[in-house]
């Protein structure tokens, strides 16, 4: 009978495969002797708080119920020759979109405006020491002017 049960993990567990497998044992209570199968299902960040944790999302069978074709195979993401899309903004949003469609097998091409980090580093020194506020380099850099890009 399959089970899906969601474990906290640390970042050093949950993104070193020498640790993973034991530390999910582990953390379910069970034994790794062959009988339970573990079949990762999702895996996300949690940095919200101080402590940074990665929730695995993990389904549990009986190994006599896994079918033998289950094999894991590590994806293998090469874009370089794929079909390229233009996304605009390195910010979070951007910078995720960018890592979705390379997983999708898309070559991203990441446009940014603002300024280089160390200049930028300045600008926003100047923001929180003397309240100037550069609008072509922040830290906020485009924050709510998504209208501009689209001509509203």
């Amino acid at each position: 009978m399959k089970k899906t049960v969601e474990v906290t993990l640390s970042p050093e567990e949950a993104f070193d495969a020498s640790l993973l497998k034991p530390a999910l044992f582990e953390k379910l209570g069970i034994q790794d002797d062959g009988t339970v199968f573990l079949n990762l299902q999702k895996r996300s960040v949690d940095a919200r708080g101080k402590n940074v944790q990665v929730k695995i999302q993990v389904e549990l069978m009986p190994s006599n119920e896994v079918s033998e074709g289950i094999t894991y195979r590590k994806r293998d993401h090469k874009v370089k020759n794929s079909n390229l899309v233009i996304v605009v903004g390195a910010g979070p949003a951007g910078l995720f979109a960018s890592i979705r469609l390379i997983e999708l097998g898309v070559k991203p091409i990441v446009l940014e405006r603002g300024k280089d980090v160390q200049t930028r580093r300045r600008d926003i020194a100047a923001i929180n020491k003397e309240h100037v506020v550069n609008p072509e380099s922040n830290y906020c850099f485009g924050e709510g002017r998504g209208r501009y890009l689209f001509g509203w």
